[in-house]
């Protein structure tokens, strides 16, 4: 078998893509509602280079599900209750 890296295998490449812009973060906000999750707490979503999208892009997705109220965006080292 062929590793690409420390998620190696076949598919990575692709994998990483679909990591990245608006696509993850609607298939973020389809995994909250499928999951019926009350609260989403993303990390890392703005520090990590794979990670392209932003606060935006992910409040933009979580509004256009109807799930804008779920989602919970804390700076880096900020406190939230959840």
């Amino acid at each position: 078998m062929n590793f690409d890296g420390p998620w190696g295998g076949p598919g990575v490449a692709e994998n990483r893509r679909r990591l990245r812009g608006p696509e993850a973060a609607a298939g973020a906000a389809e995994a909250a509602r499928i999951l019926d999750a009350r609260v989403v707490v993303p990390l890392h979503f703005e520090q990590w280079a794979r990670f392209s999208q932003g606060r935006e892009t992910l409040v933009d997705a979580f509004a256009r599900a109807g799930l804008g109220d779920r989602l919970r965006l804390p700076g880096p080292g900020e406190e939230i209750e959840v």
